[in-house]
């Protein structure tokens, strides 16, 4: 997908599984790129595919900064959910940078050490993907399981697409590496399985700070 003429797009079908089987995200303009991993789990129960979205973001052309202030603040800043750090709650594109490398370091910490709903305060209640990121580390929980080691490297060469004041699109390469999935004894209960896929990340500003409405794959 061309950053100069960019247009999400939705894809009906099954969504590419990540997380060993456990995560997935929802589908976007076609097939992900590097998802070797995808449906690993050979149906087992912890597997399952997340809906596709259920509408297509608007179009808009990439920018190079972005120096809008939020309605109604002034410093263009945000207190956010708690645990968020100073660079994620500046609404500016290197704000949506931090935040969104900031979520997928939630998803690790998760991954580790699990605990119910991690990434729920900091997504709209209506990302689908969001909530079955959720629900699958809460399942780690019910398990008493846990990742072995991080299960995404930090986001690298992300690309920011600003749809408007509030609406940020963030397109970039997630590398999901083998960490298995481990029991209480820290046998290996799930192997992992590497690869890598195109995504991109819908984040909104609200008046609490940045917050993710959907994660998509997505194609060049």
């Amino acid at each position: 997908m061309s950053m100069d003429n960019a247009r999400v797009t939705t894809r009906s079908g099954a969504a590419v599984l990540l997380l060993g089987g456990l995560l997935a995200v929802s589908g976007c303009s076609g097939s992900s790129g590097g998802s070797e991993g995808a449906g690993s789990s050979g149906g087992s129960p912890t597997s399952y595919s997340v809906p596709p979205p259920s509408s297509t973001a608007p179009s808009a052309t990439a920018t190079g900064t972005s120096a809008s202030a939020p309605a109604g603040s002034a410093s263009g800043t945000a207190a956010g959910a708690p645990g968020v750090p100073e660079p994620a709650r500046q609404h500016t594109e290197a704000g949506a940078r931090a935040f969104v490398e900031y979520y997928v370091a939630r998803l690790n910490a998760a991954a580790l050490k699990p605990v119910l709903d991690p990434v729920k305060e900091i997504s709209t209640p209506s990302c689908k993907t969001c909530g079955q990121w959720t629900e699958a580390l809460n399942r780690l929980v019910t398990n008493n399981e846990h990742y072995g080691r991080d299960v995404f490297k930090r986001p690298g060469a992300i690309k920011v697409l600003s749809v408007d004041k509030v609406e940020k699109h963030l397109f970039f390469d997630l590398i999901q590496t083998d960490s298995p999935i481990l029991s209480s004894s820290g046998a290996v209960a799930r192997a992992g399985s590497p690869s890598t896929t195109k995504i991109v990340f819908l984040i909104d500003w609200t008046p609490d700070g940045w917050r993710t409405r959907e994660v998509q794959t997505n194609e060049d």
